[in-house]
């Protein structure tokens, strides 16, 4: 099919070629700018370097405690400084085997990019090995490592006696800075293609405007009234005050079993539509205030006087110039009938709520009654062990008399798990943050002189059980019974694969290889083997898990991994 080409889409395309080539040509010279201007610092920044700063250093950790590295150090410091848009001022050298490695850079020693004398170089790009090969400065990217992507310049540094290649001093810019100033520097271009481009497609809109106003004005009608007979709810059309029928679709007809011809031109008073025909008034003094109604409940009567329970939204709408109501009724009988029913049966299950309930504080009461009869004649055994073992003649019963104690404090320190265990999960589980946590459970434990060290964030919130500040408890508690010549207790946190992992890492004994899944074990351990048992039970509430990972005879390592969902950060914007 033929297709006839207007004015505008030629020139519109011969601006745009015009603009595309003049951005690209303007983004080129500018990269070449950059790449010069880049090169030039770098050389500036290599004249600073004195050669006789790192002739003693080996490229080893021993190179830090040096006078010439730390001279050095600061020079990259200072060319870092004065270059705002420079990321890394850096040195490297190159053993015998080919390998770069650093001698020194710019940065900190405290950040996470540092580079320490000494660290290879593994993924150099191929223009500072051809520094090295050639002794002729170069400038490469884009191109990645593991600290980003960068574009770069590189400088020989040569021996003054023979001109050899000794190091290499490289500047490195982010490339996404580097885009951004290409970018930067073409868009007056760009923005003029385009203001220019917007100028002539205006004026082609305005002159199509009147043609497709009309074709619109053609057609709006039939849409309309093909989207008014489709539609699957009841919808009409008629007079605002009166409430005379013009027009209805087949869905209203369908549903409430009129013909056409019994309701045009019949006024809804006279089909008695509303169950409740003062409704009908505070439709149109609503429409009145607000312009609108939106899916308020009515019901109206079918033809058969059945009712029909609908959800009305009406606006006001120009037909020809006059203002009809247009108004729009989903059936809805059949949801009000199932949410009736539903409210029965949540009524019905409020009432067994309750019953459940009382029958669970009445085994509560008793279960607290009975662990209590229980403890007080346990205490009374107790006594009358120690009067037995202190008046008894035989020495050879001592160690008899020592079991059963024993035994009867175990008993006493299970009856104290079940009251523990009664409360995990009782709660709901709420946020919490981990630090505070921590801090409160040091309050209590008993530590002697064994320091608690916190570097958790601040603000980190974990979602748990509010039972979880006794698992940090249980951590310091057999980190202080059971560690050995411990010290230290330190808590700080991990991310691993979108999880956040709170660790308690101790200088204590640590555990042994074959014990560390036997320690969650109820009834495992030297006291009675349920801190930790205890300790799981209240982290799984919430999908939290817990695990020893330390290396035995170095300290334990408790590691309580936090899935995505049930920790954040709160505070921040």
């Amino acid at each position: 099919m033929k297709r006839d080409i207007r004015w505008w889409q030629v020139i519109t395309l011969v601006i745009l070629f015009a603009g595309v080539v003049i951005t690209v040509w303007s983004a080129q010279q500018q990269d070449l700018s950059m790449r010069n201007d880049l090169l030039i610092k770098t050389r500036i920044g290599e004249t600073g370097i004195y050669t006789g700063h790192f002739e003693a250093l080996k490229g080893s950790a021993a190179d830090i405690a040096l006078p010439e590295y730390q001279a050095l150090k600061a020079h990259l410091k200072r060319i870092r400084a004065a270059n705002p848009d420079i990321r890394f001022a850096y040195l490297v050298g190159q053993r015998e085997d080919g390998s770069i490695f650093f001698y020194a850079d710019s940065e900190p020693a405290e950040s996470a990019d540092y580079s320490p004398p000494g660290q290879v170089y593994e993924e150099a790009p191929a223009a500072l090995r051809s520094v090295f090969a050639t002794g002729v400065m170069a400038d490469e990217g884009p191109y990645t490592d593991r600290w980003g992507t960068w574009e770069s310049g590189f400088i020989p540094v040569t021996d003054p006696a023979t001109g050899r290649v000794i190091a290499v001093f490289g500047m490195d810019i982010d490339a996404q800075n580097w885009n951004n100033a290409i970018l930067k520097s073409s868009l007056p271009t760009l923005i003029a293609t385009l203001l220019i481009v917007l100028l002539v497609l205006v004026s082609a809109f305005f002159q199509r405007r009147s043609e497709e106003e009309k074709r619109r004005l053609e057609t709006s009608e039939e849409k309309f009234s093909k989207a008014f007979h489709a539609n699957p709810a009841l919808a009409v059309v008629s007079t605002i005050e009166e409430g005379r029928i013009l027009d209805v679709n087949t869905s209203f007809l369908s549903t409430l079993g009129y013909s056409r011809d019994e309701v045009i031109g019949r006024t809804t008073s006279d089909l008695g539509l509303y169950f409740d025909p003062a409704q009908r008034d505070v439709i149109i003094r609503q429409l009145k205030e607000t312009t609108q109604v939106r899916n308020m409940e009515v019901r109206i009567y079918r033809k058969n006087r059945e009712l029909l329970v609908g959800s009305l939204s009406a606006i006001i709408i120009d037909v020809a110039g006059i203002h009809r109501l247009f108004t729009v009724i989903l059936d809805i009988t059949e949801r009000k009938a199932l949410e009736q029913e539903m409210e029965c049966h949540e009524q019905e299950l409020r009432r067994f709520s309750a019953s459940l309930t009382v029958a669970n504080k009445k085994l509560t009461i008793l279960s607290s009654i009975t662990r209590h009869d229980i403890n007080n004649q346990l205490t009374v055994q107790i006594g009358y062990l120690t009067i037995l073992e202190g008046s008894q003649p035989d020495p050879t019963l001592n160690e008899y008399f020592q079991r059963v104690s024993t035994a009867a404090q175990r008993i006493s320190a299970m009856i104290q798990f079940t009251k523990e265990y009664e409360q995990i999960g009782v709660n709901a589980p709420l946020w919490q943050e981990a630090r505070i946590l921590v801090d409160t459970a040091a309050v209590d434990a008993p530590l002697g002189h064994v320091m608690v060290k916190n570097d958790l964030p601040a603000r980190m919130e974990v979602f748990a059980d509010p039972l979880i500040v006794k698992v940090f408890y249980n951590l310091m508690d057999n980190a202080s019974r059971y560690g050995g010549k411990i010290t230290t207790i330190r808590f700080f946190m991990e991310e691993h694969e979108g999880d956040q992992i709170i660790v308690c890492e101790d200088d204590g004994a640590g555990v042994v290889a074959d014990e560390k899944e036997k320690i969650f074990e109820r009834g495992f351990g030297k006291n009675t083997g349920l801190g930790l048992f205890l300790s799981r039970e209240i982290l799984d509430i919430t999908g939290i898990t817990i695990r020893e990972n330390g290396e035995p005879g170095k300290g334990a390592r408790f590691e309580i991994t936090v899935p995505k969902g049930a920790y954040r950060l709160t505070g921040t914007t």
